[in-house]
């Protein structure tokens, strides 16, 4: 330390409305065992690095009641927290035996990048666009374009919080296995459900954990600080703007040229609500049927599933059943 320096106060406070106000008692428990923690690694009194924090913990002779410690230089070196005092830097790295040499350095491209991916507007407004990609994607397949710009958005969403220690390649992982789920839902078992529930929830559980740093701050000591709540609005403001922006591109886009271009020629034609009654129609898959794909039937596109077994691309079908979108078919 230098002459006329201090060292304590240290307990958490939020801002409110520009103003300091208290935290709850678990955030500053977390806390104050943190600098204990620190001190002793570091061979110094860990009562003193608690009393810097918590007001309840009294050193007797240096502090009183409900009052956090704060120490001054000569303080600090008579109770070991400071090893020596200095008045300089050239007079510092002669105390350590390390020659004077100053580097300040700057924040890099990569950082000055991450910090902008990870700022919290950059981050909803990537949220929703790699969301809608993904969603225009299974809406209308073929293309892969929109597909890929929503995965390229999700990734930069996780590269931003990655490099501020917040994304893990755990995160990266859950939501990779989430829209594995998704996709094996809509592929192999539609209209049950199940599994894209359990997929989405994957997929939604990794963005805010994305949003936390959990390996070094405890979840509910997040949740004290508001940090969880947060991230929660984040995620789900995200999602509801997807889900609106989904409902303007599925209503206005097919009637534009650029739509018809891009999604008309992939889209599904033909529902099962439509309210002609499918069932005993002949048909032709355009896909294979593992066991769901896509089928011709009468002109229009359909989404099908068998009601057991595979059924190759080009084969003739028939449509056994309709039970609300589930259209069951079987080989002709």
């Amino acid at each position: 330390m230098t002459h006329g320096a201090t060292i304590g106060a240290a307990t958490p406070v939020q801002i409110e409305g520009g103003k300091m106000a208290p935290v709850e008692a678990k955030v500053v428990s977390y806390f104050r065992k943190e600098m204990k923690a620190t001190a002793e690694a570091k061979g110094r009194r860990g009562d003193i690095a608690e009393a810097m924090v918590d007001s309840s913990v009294e050193i007797p002779g240096l502090d009183g009641k409900d009052t956090t410690l704060t120490l001054t230089t000569s303080e600090a070196l008579k109770f070991k927290v400071a090893a020596f005092e200095v008045t300089s830097v050239d007079e510092l790295c002669k105390k350590l035996n390390s020659p004077p040499s100053v580097i300040r350095p700057d924040i890099n491209w990569a950082e000055r990048f991450a910090r902008f991916l990870s700022d919290g507007a950059i981050s909803s407004l990537l949220m929703t666009l790699g969301m809608l990609g993904i969603l225009i994607e299974l809406w209308a397949p073929g293309h892969a374009l929109a597909g890929t710009l929503g995965v390229a958005c999700l990734l930069l969403f996780f590269f931003g919080h990655y490099v501020t220690n917040l994304a893990g390649l755990e995160e990266v992982l859950l939501f990779g296995a989430g829209v594995l789920l998704v996709i094996v839902e809509l592929a192999f078992f539609p209209g049950h459900g199940a599994v894209a529930v359990v997929g989405v929830l994957a997929i939604l559980s990794s963005l805010v954990m994305a949003l936390l740093n959990v390996k070094r701050v405890p979840l509910d000591v997040s949740w004290q600080l508001g940090w969880v709540s947060h991230a929660l609005a984040m995620v789900f403001g995200s999602l509801l703007a997807t889900g609106v922006a989904m409902a303007v591109v599925a209503r206005f886009i097919p009637t534009t040229r650029f739509g018809k271009a891009l999604i008309l020629k992939d889209a599904i034609t033909a529902r099962a609500s439509d309210g002609e009654s499918l069932v005993g129609r002949h048909g032709v898959t355009e896909t294979q049927l593992r066991p769901a794909g896509k089928a011709t039937i009468g002109g229009q596109r359909v989404d099908v599933v068998t009601d057991g077994g595979f059924v190759e691309a080009g084969e003739r079908i028939v449509v056994a059943s309709v039970d609300g979108p589930r259209v069951v078919v079987r080989r002709a």
